[in-house]
């Protein structure tokens, strides 16, 4: 079998009926199978060596497996109201409701949590409009918070407006006669009218610059003639690939996770002939440019109110294993796994997104931003799964822990127990209608800690007690999913629970999961990283990507204006962040002065001595 052969593919049973008694038929009398069926035999064995395969890989288990089969659904998300609900009310069920629901646990009874208040009757007797509310004095309310921000996806805030107005006039004067009518006199019409257009343009074009010369014959000096202002900003006169070029490479290479041997065939069918180490070329010349703003964003991380982190596996080929102290202390051990780690820096408004590609694991990386941190700084939040690689070692930190984790073991269990796992998640789910209600009326980290304090913590409370009660019922099986999972859930309550304690911590870490799914998409395409030095040059750029996009800038005119002016980047690169590039393109770009000619055009470049 090669790796171009299809995956797990479902064979009806009726098919699979058929099939075994043409199988048999045919081997009586010596016959050959038509070619449906030789078909269908080769799906089902090339599925068998898939699933073979995917047993023999370390962590597979049999939820995995029945998700690949298409037995369980591969998403946590139900189709009823809100995340994971499997009932169809959003309000707490009562509690005399309540009893009876875990049939498998006849000893196992909810606690009696009196929750005066439900969230529905809640939004409905306090729907006011939040954009009234008043100032409180410290211009808090006027900035939005975390919780506000956390969870927008990238790009959902980029206006969409058209890049350039193109206005067409008539050769008209008020009062001229009407061309069509003898009597009417024309005057302009209040409102013209606007249609829009999407033009389709190449990936990338070619433009071969003659520039006109004459000499003195007097003192020998030679005149160039003029290039416009556009292609003097876009790179040196001897520098093939432009600004504008350089920032569409990394975009297609690190946010569409395009190969850099597919951007070359793309190009190719387009009549340009750009070879894979010319665009890493340029990508990495790119990287040196940028790199003061991947450090900048670094060290802002460090100073926020809210640190959240996560971290998948990736690949370098030519990484070896380094042997490294435990960061217990304890020995050392010879670390070869490769991660690929997110650290989102929160404050009001802004999210400074740190990705890193190594063998430092997304602790470590915590470690090292939260050592640049201001002492003299409040003590800052941290959110992040309950592994314990992940827990930071350096200063003060208010950990809080990710509920859909605490949730993920639930689900898992619905397989085997489905009436206990159900009424469990059916009490989470309002946890997260709790919180959607929170950003729907715009409710300051003070405002929806104070809501989740009063709604959601019974909640809370109410599964905790559940855990408990389970664990002393005679159906407790310790090493089972619904007993791994009230085991998870109870070893780190504390941590789950937060949220309802201390204001500006979110319910979850999803949006540090979904800033990941960028460098994921990469790695299901290319793969791997050659060298420590190409993983290098895509943590710089991912950096700087992904902060660009949340937030909500054009990331095409920010990679570009920064590539530019990369001089003045260095100089102050905090001027050149993505909130406040606009504000420095402003200072540096004046109107263009230059004379009619140019005298030697290379005395910047590294063509002249």
């Amino acid at each position: 079998m090669s790796k171009d052969d299809p995956e797990f593919q479902a064979v009806p049973v009726s098919d699979l009926s058929g099939l075994k008694e043409r199988l048999t038929d045919a081997a009586e009398v010596g016959l050959s199978l038509e070619s449906g069926d030789i078909s269908l035999l080769l799906n089902i064995l090339a599925s068998y060596y898939h699933l073979q395969q995917k047993i023999q890989e370390q962590g597979s288990s049999i939820t995995k497996l029945r998700k690949m089969c298409g037995f369980e659904p591969k998403t946590e998300r139900s189709k009823s109201k809100g995340k994971g609900c499997t009932t169809t009310d959003n309000n707490d069920q009562p509690d005399s409701d309540d009893q009876g629901n875990t049939a498998d646990v006849s000893d196992v009874k909810t606690d009696d949590i009196d929750q005066t208040e439900t969230p529905a009757e809640t939004s409905a007797a306090n729907d006011t409009d939040s954009d009234t509310r008043q100032d409180n004095g410290n211009g808090a309310s006027n900035t939005p918070p975390i919780s506000e921000t956390y969870k927008q996806p990238y790009g959902s805030n980029v206006p969409w407006v058209p890049s350039t107005d193109i206005i067409h006039q008539l050769n008209f004067n008020s009062g001229d006669p009407c061309p069509l009518c003898p009597l009417g006199r024309l005057y302009p019409y209040k409102d013209p009218f606007i249609f829009i257009r999407i033009l389709a343009n190449k990936a990338a074009t070619v433009e071969k610059h003659i520039l006109d010369r004459w000499r003195c014959n007097g003192c020998l000096e030679i005149f160039y003639a003029p290039w416009p202002e556009q292609y003097r900003q876009d790179g040196e006169i001897d520098q093939m690939y432009s600004y504008s070029m350089q920032a569409k490479l990394i975009s297609e290479k690190f946010f569409s996770g395009t190969p850099y041997n597919h951007l070359s065939v793309k190009y190719a069918l387009q009549g340009l002939s750009i070879p894979t180490s010319s665009a890493y070329e340029q990508v990495r010349q790119a990287s040196v440019k940028l790199e003061p703003l991947e450090v900048t964003i670094r060290r802002l991380a460090a100073q926020t109110r809210l640190v959240a982190y996560d971290d998948t596996r990736h690949r370098i080929i030519d990484l070896e294993p380094e042997l490294r102290d435990a960061r217990n202390g304890k020995g050392k051990r010879l670390r070869k796994a490769v991660y690929c780690s997110c650290l989102i820096g929160h404050d009001p408004g802004r999210e400074y997104v740190v990705l890193d590609i190594g063998l430092d694991h997304v602790g470590e990386l915590a470690d090292d931003i939260l050592r640049m941190r201001d002492p003299n700084l409040p003590t800052v939040k941290t959110m992040y799964d309950a592994l314990s690689a992940n827990k930071p070692t350096v200063g003060l930190t208010i950990e809080s822990l990710c509920n859909v984790h605490g949730r993920r073991g639930l689900w898992e269990a619905k397989t085997n127990f489905p009436e206990q796992a159900n009424q469990v998640l059916d009490w989470y789910n309002k946890i997260w209608v709790n919180d959607g209600v929170t950003k729907k009326k715009k409710m300051t980290d003070d405002e929806r800690c104070e809501y989740h304090f009063r709604h959601s913590l019974p909640i809370m409370q109410k599964i905790f007690s559940w855990c408990i009660r389970y664990q002393n019922s005679e159906d407790y099986e310790q090493y089972s999913q619904l007993g791994k999972a009230a085991a998870y859930f109870l070893r780190h309550y504390l941590g789950l629970s937060l949220f309802c304690f201390v204001p500006g911590i979110p319910l979850d870490n999803n949006r540090t999961e979904e800033t990941l799914r960028c460098p994921i998409r990469g790695r299901n395409q290319y793969h791997f990283f050659k060298t420590v030095e190409g993983a290098r040059v895509a943590s710089i750029h991912l950096t700087i990507l992904m902060t660009a996009i949340r937030a909500g800038i054009n990331h095409l005119d920010y990679l570009e204006a920064a590539l530019r002016h990369h001089e003045e980047v260095a100089a102050d690169p905090e001027a050149w962040l993505p909130w406040n590039y606009k504000d420095a393109l402003k200072r540096v770009e004046q109107p263009d002065d230059s004379t009619p000619y140019t005298v030697n055009p290379l005395a910047k470049s590294k063509l002249v001595a």
